[in-house]
């Protein structure tokens, strides 16, 4: 009896566990996809294919699709902020690399 106790408690918080992060997605859901889109246009205005971010970011291009169509992932925070800096790092190198043709 006692054992059937136990696993109905612990069902019950299973479920009530998946029903938040359920929500916890649904909530956030219009905010990932916006971050996405735009992490995705900023890729494409410096023309850079995923698989040219693959490495510069540490992820598969499966996950940068991912991130991109706003999707849940994990450590989504991290991967955002390392989408950020190869962003900022292939402009950057663009921005060196051209000031140092008009220089020569």
């Amino acid at each position: 009896m006692e054992e059937e106790s136990t696993a109905l408690i612990i069902g019950n918080r299973v479920l009530a566990s998946q029903a938040r992060h359920r929500r916890y997605i649904a909530e956030h859901a219009q905010e990932w996809q916006d971050t996405g889109t735009r992490f995705r246009n900023a890729r494409d205005a410096l023309n850079i294919s995923r698989r040219q971010m693959r490495p510069l970011i540490g992820i598969s291009e499966a996950t940068i699709a991912r991130f991109e169509r706003g999707h849940s992932i994990k450590a989504r925070n991290i991967v955002e902020a390392a989408y950020r800096t190869a962003l900022n790092l292939v402009q950057l190198q663009r921005e060196q690399s051209l000031a140092t043709v008009n220089r020569g």
